[in-house]
C-alpha cells in the first residue's frame, strides 16, 4: 500500500520558525551499531531496549544500512545455523538501504522521504554526507503534539 502526502501540506509560521529543518526535528546522538557487532549481542539489546531498527555503521563511521527486527531475525537464524562467529558486516547485503535527508530539509521534505522509506525513518546528514541524526515518525508526532507547532 502506497501512502501519499496530501496536496497543500503546510506548516504554520511558528513551526517554520521553530522546527523548520531536519536538524531541529531529529533525535540527536542516535543509537547505532558497528558492523563488527555480534548479532547475538544485538539481539539482546533489541529486546532489552525495545529497538525496532538501528543504523549500522562501518568502523569509519559510514552508514551501511538499517538493521530492522525482521532483518535481525534472518541474521540470527543464519548465524545459529552456521555456528560461526559472524559479525553484522557479513550480512551487509541484508540491511535496508537508508533514506537520507539533508540537515536543512524542510518538514514536508522529511515527511515525503519518510513515506518512501521502508522503515519509515530517515537519516539526517550534513552537506558533507556525514551522518548526524535520525528522524522517526515518533519525532514528528512529538512535534505535532505541541499546540500550534504544525497546521
Amino acid at each position: 500500500m502506497k501512502y501519499r502526502l496530501k496536496p497543500g501540506l503546510t506548516v504554520n509560521s511558528r513551526a517554520r520558525n521553530n522546527l523548520s529543518t531536519a536538524k531541529q526535528i531529529m533525535s540527536n546522538d542516535p543509537q547505532t551499531l558497528l558492523s563488527t557487532a555480534d548479532p547475538e549481542e544485538v539481539l539482546k539489546m533489541f529486546i532489552e531496549k525495545h529497538f525496532t531498527s538501528m543504523p549500522v555503521l562501518s568502523p569509519g563511521g559510514n552508514v551501511l544500512g538499517l538493521l530492522t527486527e525482521l532483518v535481525l531475525v534472518k541474521v540470527v537464524m543464519q548465524c545459529r545455523q552456521t555456528k560461526k562467529g559472524e559479525k553484522l558486516a557479513n550480512f551487509q547485503s541484508s540491511l535496508i538501504p537508508p533514506q537520507f535527508v539533508n540537515k536543512d530539509a524542510s518538514l514536508a521534505e522529511v515527511i515525503k522521504a519518510m513515506m518512501q522509506s521502508p522503515t519509515h525513518r530517515v537519516l539526517v546528514q550534513e552537506s558533507t554526507g556525514r551522518f548526524i541524526g535520525v528522524i522517526s515518525p515518533k519525532d514528528i508526532l512529538k512535534m505535532l503534539a505541541v499546540p500550534g507547532m504544525a497546521a
